[in-house]
């Protein structure tokens, strides 16, 4: 089955000949680097597709030839009988689907349609091939459709968990893991010649300083739900300065929970002024001397820990063994009744809250662990 990608208007050849050209016709077009069409034509070449471009009136098929360079055979791309400036290498790393995405956002760009019948348009690709019809037929996972259910300032929120995010209706990001719901962003935001976003550290920000301020009682339970393994888990919400009373009310309601983690309990007590209510714990002797010696082992990583610098408490909610609130780190009776290798890793990972800055779960703590194995590793 051939699919047809149609537009109005003359598409100029020399858009195809020429590397670094893009002349899009929206006044917000999705695609604006020029090497996109060049990459889909080179993938499809590349997985057995034929692919064809009819436009002022004449019907050009792209084709390749092999040819030697430097003792190293390519697969050269021609328009009809012209040789072009690339090979099938290009994009090489693509799939079928992200050349697919292409035409069609061109398609987005210039108002035309895609479908599984040629439309009398101006200029018209038609490919056929093993795999173009099925990733046709599964287009709902590339291109948003529908409208959204909520909106957070420039992030439109769709129900539906998703493996995906995507850019004003095209998927551009694939995530290790499913956020809760499925997020557009509408922001303007930089990407790479690929179509991925350039920082997935500046679309995490937008998602954790952005998402809070929805005022959803619904969406806001859901996100920070700790009972459930999802995306938004390593989110740092704290970032965001104005949450709505509504994903307040959320970290209310799990405050107590093991896995909510020491970041969002901060930030609901900040937001609303509590004070955590801490019954004292007295060290014994022994406790103590165990103490110091998990905090003398710690010295051996550079992190040097006071006694003063520990709060020690009884009770810090179900399975909480301890918490750092940016200046003092509490530790429970049951943290310490765990043993003194227990209370050095406990020390060590309270003592990177409050002096790293990492979050719970975050990618920043765990590089930075990964970092310190390697050098441990090389000494």
């Amino acid at each position: 089955m051939a699919i047809y990608f149609s537009n109005p208007g003359h598409i100029e050849l020399d858009t195809i000949r020429t590397m670094g050209v893009s002349v899009k016709e929206g006044e917000n077009p999705i695609g604006y680097f020029g090497t996109g069409l060049k990459y889909a034509i080179a993938t499809l070449l590349r997985t057995d597709h034929i692919i064809s471009l009819r436009t002022n009136g004449e019907t050009i098929q792209f084709r390749t030839k092999p040819k030697e360079i430097r003792g190293k055979m390519f697969n050269m791309i021609y328009m009809d009988d012209e040789q072009l400036g690339f090979t099938t290498d290009l994009g090489r790393d693509w799939q079928v689907w992200q050349a697919y995405r292409e035409l069609y956002s061109n398609c987005i760009d210039e108002g035309g349609t895609v479908g599984g019948f040629p439309q009398e348009m101006d200029t018209v690709f038609t490919v056929e091939g093993p795999e173009i019809a099925d990733v046709h037929g599964e287009r709902s996972k590339i291109f948003l459709h529908g409208e959204p259910w909520l909106i957070a300032d420039g992030i439109e929120i769709h129900r539906g968990a998703s493996e995906y995010v995507y850019y004003r209706g095209v998927r551009v990001q694939s995530l290790l893991k499913k956020t809760r719901f499925t997020y557009n962003f509408t922001v303007p935001m930089r990407l790479t010649e690929d179509r991925t976003f350039a920082s997935v550290f500046d679309m995490n920000y937008k998602l954790a300083t952005r998402l809070p301020r929805v005022a959803d009682p619904e969406f806001c339970s859901k996100i920070v739900d700790p009972t459930v393994d999802i995306y938004e888990a390593a989110l740092d919400f704290g970032d965001c300065a104005d949450a709505s009373e509504e994903f307040l009310d959320a970290l209310e309601k799990y405050k107590d929970h093991a896995n909510l983690g020491d970041a969002r309990r901060n930030m609901l007590r900040k937001r609303r002024g509590e004070k955590a209510n801490h019954t004292v714990y007295t060290l014994s002797e022994s406790e103590r001397e165990m103490v110091l010696s998990a905090c003398k082992m710690l010295e051996k990583l550079n992190v040097y820990v006071r006694m003063e610098d520990i709060s020690f408490v009884e009770h810090l909610g179900p399975n909480v063994y301890a918490e750092a609130d940016g200046s003092v780190m509490r530790l429970t009776r049951q943290c310490l009744a765990n043993g003194r290798d227990f209370v050095a890793i406990t020390i060590y990972e309270e003592w990177l809250h409050n002096n790293m800055g990492f979050a719970d779960c975050s990618r920043g703590m765990q590089q930075f662990l990964f970092d310190k194995i390697l050098e441990l590793i090389k000494r």
